[in-house]
């Protein structure tokens, strides 16, 4: 007795089933081609049919690796509505460098309806895949006169050697301006001494009256280009150009004491600072870098004497 009803339970399900997709979906598999060369790419296209919208498919996952087949492209899933009938189709672009007669890959698709579930299979279709044909004919061909080529190596050679030659020169030419520029003795603008000079134009800045910017700046640039030019003259080369860090490093060298050399570095960034970031200072500053300046040239002198 069981038996008989667990017999009618399974009839009962599957004429569900069958009731479910009485309205069978279809699927369709079609390429443009089934001989190709190695690396010829094939369309491979699978086309669904389901009978109506209720019908749902759970369209095939492309594997990681095909059998004796590359996946070269794939194209998107497309959607349609044709005559009631729900299409979906998509096309797969495949390659293969195994020669041989090979089928295509067969891909799983689940159609749902109703809540019950039925799997259907693309076609494994035969493709043949091979080299391209070899020319049987034996046709014998023209041999083409062997055409002779410019041995371009010697010019290669010769014009290299002269390209590192100039850059030679230029290296030169350019290294000895500028060691000659270092080592280039001034002119003495006076018979005087370094010294004395220093002293003179020292003086006659002290009787500049620092009334705007412009006398200021011109006060300033004064009072530390001719320190630069008394140590010009007494090194017998051009420091005119030197920076301030230049001229410290130098007199630094010479052993000033730590209170004159701070002095010095103050009174040279003040001389930076009106020059360049518009600095005005008062008159009692502009005094005390004067007489700065002044000390650091006797100190000089004593050191160099």
């Amino acid at each position: 007795m069981f038996k008989f009803q667990k017999g009618i339970f399974f009839v009962l399900s599957f004429l569900v089933v069958q009731n479910c997709f009485a309205q069978t979906p279809t699927i369709k598999t079609f390429i443009d081609k089934d001989n190709i060369l190695i690396g010829e790419h094939i369309k491979y296209k699978v086309v669904l049919t389901l009978p109506n919208q209720s019908f749902a498919a759970n369209w095939f996952n492309m594997p990681d690796s095909l059998s004796h087949f590359e996946l070269v492209e794939q194209s998107k899933l497309d959607s349609s509505v044709k005559e009631g009938n729900l299409i979906l189709q998509q096309t797969l672009t495949l390659t293969s460098f195994d020669s041989g007669i090979f089928k295509t890959p067969s891909f799983k698709i689940d159609i749902v309806n109703k809540g019950n579930s039925q799997s259907f299979f693309t076609d494994s279709i035969l493709i043949s895949i091979g080299y391209a044909v070899a020319d049987s004919t034996n046709q014998l061909r023209d041999i083409k006169p062997i055409i002779e080529v410019a041995d371009s190596s010697t010019w290669w050679i010769i014009g290299a050697i002269i390209i590192v030659a100039a850059l030679l020169l230029i290296a030169i030419i350019y290294f000895a301006i500028k060691l000659g520029s270092k080592k280039t003795i001034l002119v003495k603008r006076t018979s005087l001494a370094a010294y004395d000079e220093a002293m003179q134009r020292l003086q006659k800045l002290k009787e500049l009256n620092c009334k705007d910017e412009t006398i200021t700046k011109k006060y300033y640039t004064e009072l530390s280009g001719l320190l630069k030019y008394y140590i010009s003259r007494k090194q017998q080369q051009n420091l005119l150009s030197s920076t301030t860090s230049d001229v410290l490093m130098y007199c630094k060298t010479k052993n000033i004491t730590d209170a004159s050399f701070a002095n010095l570095a103050n009174t040279l960034r003040m001389s930076d600072a009106v020059k360049f970031a518009k600095y005005l200072p008062i008159k009692k500053e502009n005094d005390d870098n004067w007489q700065t300046i002044k000390n650091t040239i006797n100190l000089l002198e004593n050191k160099q004497n």
